[in-house]
């Protein structure tokens, strides 16, 4: 499982845009030109905790202080806390409780369950990946395949009046001007779809054409 402190290794931030390693084209992630969110192509990544949106939706992070903000850079991991996490920032990915509060994804408290059949021994956490549903699935030493986690992602009535985290230009913060959000199941719209192993990039190109 990946840690913080290592970021994927087929992409790197820069002050602001990023560069994929396996092309020379520099593209970016989550861009608001214009008022308009720009959809990115879903560019296949080497990591199973990645996720790409292609629609509105937004994943939603909570810092300690718990206020909330979204990202379309769905560069995840599981940090030292053992919780799900964005790579990048290191702010917890959360998700609506029954009652629709936002709460972390404890990931570590999976770590081990009882093996099949077996209720004397304990089957070990082995791998986890999303799902193209938006279903983070933990894979058991005992063959078990576990639903841990299903992502939400956050809608809003008017995005175009989310604003860039200064200095964080990953990262947006809601404004009075979007209207309320809504946390949604992938597949929902406005929401849209999420594709696991997967990452959205678009090229300076066309962001600086979309800024025209």
């Amino acid at each position: 499982m990946r840690k913080l402190t290592a970021l994927l290794v087929s992409i790197v931030f820069f002050a602001g845009p990023l560069a994929l390693s396996s092309t020379s084209s520099k593209v970016v992630v989550g861009a608001i030109a214009n008022g308009n969110l720009l959809q990115g192509n879903i560019v296949e990544s080497s990591s199973a905790f990645d996720i790409a949106i292609s629609g509105n939706g937004f994943i939603p992070l909570q810092d300690v202080k718990g206020e909330v903000f979204y990202t379309r850079y769905g560069v995840l991991g599981m940090g030292k806390s053992g919780h799900l996490e964005h790579v990048p920032s290191g702010l917890k990915v959360v998700v609506p409780d029954e009652e629709g509060n936002l709460k972390p994804v404890h990931l570590e408290s999976f770590a081990e369950r009882p093996f099949f059949g077996q209720n004397h021994r304990k089957a070990k956490l082995t791998s986890m990946a999303f799902s193209d549903s938006g279903v983070l699935e933990g894979v058991f030493s005992d063959g078990q395949v576990v639903t841990l986690a299903k992502l939400q992602l956050a809608a809003f009535e008017n995005q175009r009046n989310l604003r860039i985290v200064s200095g964080q230009k990953y990262l947006l913060r809601s404004t009075r001007a979007a209207g309320e959000v809504d946390y949604l199941p992938p597949g929902v719209h406005p929401a849209g779809k999420v594709f696991g192993h997967h990452l959205e990039a678009i090229s300076m190109e066309a962001y600086k054409k979309a800024l025209r």
